[in-house]
């Protein structure tokens, strides 16, 4: 099965995730741009976005699609909005994970992840495949979890990708590769 990584991370946790996503699917990666690169993070805030530039990919050319980048105050970034904007009609299935500041247990509040996975299950219909969230508290100590600033400064990398976090990405990949 062809597959293509598109995705947008902002301070690197995103980026991390995608490639580990495409190592072990053997896929393609790209890196969703918006026009104006600075404007990302307030793009997604206050729900507008002037677009993405151009993918140097053919979408039609793949069998699937993971979609990684983050969720920012209960709505995906806009990169991942805009991608979904432009191809949501033309990918053959669509796969969705974030890392997120969102811990599990408040992934149904306000702005928790499962919102936005809900939306993007009701856009997307039979071509949404998997949608799986992967908080950033999964790699921090419980004296971490309890600190703000931890939780902001902390990235996923080789050092910390380990442990829950780890699970759940081998639990994700093998539900794709089974899929």
């Amino acid at each position: 099965m062809k597959t293509l990584v598109a995705f947008y991370s902002n301070k690197g946790s995103n980026l991390y995730l995608a490639e580990k996503t495409a190592a072990a699917l053997n896929a393609d990666i790209v890196e969703l741009k918006t026009i104006i690169p600075a404007f990302g993070v307030i793009a997604t805030a206050i729900r507008f976005s002037l677009g993405n530039l151009p993918l140097r990919k053919d979408i039609t050319a793949y069998d699937r699609v993971v979609l990684c980048g983050p969720i920012y105050t209960g709505s995906f970034a806009a990169a991942c909005r805009n991608f979904i904007r432009k191809y949501g009609k033309k990918v053959k299935k669509l796969d969705v994970i974030t890392c997120c500041g969102c811990p599990d247990e408040k992934k149904n509040d306000k702005y928790g992840y499962a919102a936005v996975f809900e939306k993007l299950q009701e856009q997307l219909g039979d071509r949404c495949g998997s949608c799986q969230a992967f908080p950033i508290d999964l790699v921090l100590t419980e004296e971490q979890k309890a600190d703000d600033l931890s939780m902001l400064n902390t990235r996923l990398g080789d050092g910390n990708f380990s442990g829950a976090i780890r699970q759940r990405f081998d639990e994700f990949i093998s539900q794709i590769v089974s899929a």
